[in-house]
């Protein structure tokens, strides 16, 4: 999935609950749930440096702006400015695309063993199966759609 999906499904966690352990255990858990369905990204190779990463950096800089952009418009338009409950759901967005980001630092650092773990058990629980971009996107757009949906109920917040 891409980063955005895992950002909004992350916030929306953060939107169900004010325990920040749940928040943390369920993001990180429903970001690996979320990985072992089919999906399109557009990193469609395995990085080994941050070298190969440069070529995709418009593609991530907008991935990892959408999310934050689409729950700030969204919360804002709902409940309005409010920065204690904006920086929640934040959290819960930060912890949803964490295992991204480690991910990533076990490839840029191999002979860290924990990393390197982490970097083969999140390639190993993605499909094999790649879904082309349009309907990889659809899976994605219906993901974000819910869990946008969730957070506009405002359950917790």
């Amino acid at each position: 999935m891409i980063l955005t999906t895992h950002f909004v499904t992350g916030s929306a966690v953060a939107s169900l609950t004010d325990n920040s352990l749940l928040v943390i255990t369920i993001s990180v858990v429903l970001h690996f749930l979320l990985d072992m369905i089919p999906h399109w990204e557009y990193i469609t190779e395995e990085l080994d440096s941050t070298k190969e990463l440069k070529n995709y950096l418009p593609q991530l800089a907008i991935d990892i702006l959408l999310g934050p952009l689409l729950v700030s418009a969204l919360f804002c338009y709902f409940f309005g400015f409010n920065p204690e409950k904006m920086f929640w759901l934040f959290g819960g967005g930060f912890f949803g695309v964490l295992p991204d980001g480690l991910t990533f630092l076990g490839a840029v650092f191999p002979q860290n063993k924990v990393l390197r773990r982490l970097y083969y058990f999140h390639c190993w629980i993605q499909p094999k199966k790649v879904l082309g971009w349009q309907l990889g996107i659809l899976t994605q757009l219906i993901i974000v759609a819910v869990a946008l949906y969730v957070i506009a109920q405002g359950i917790f917040l």
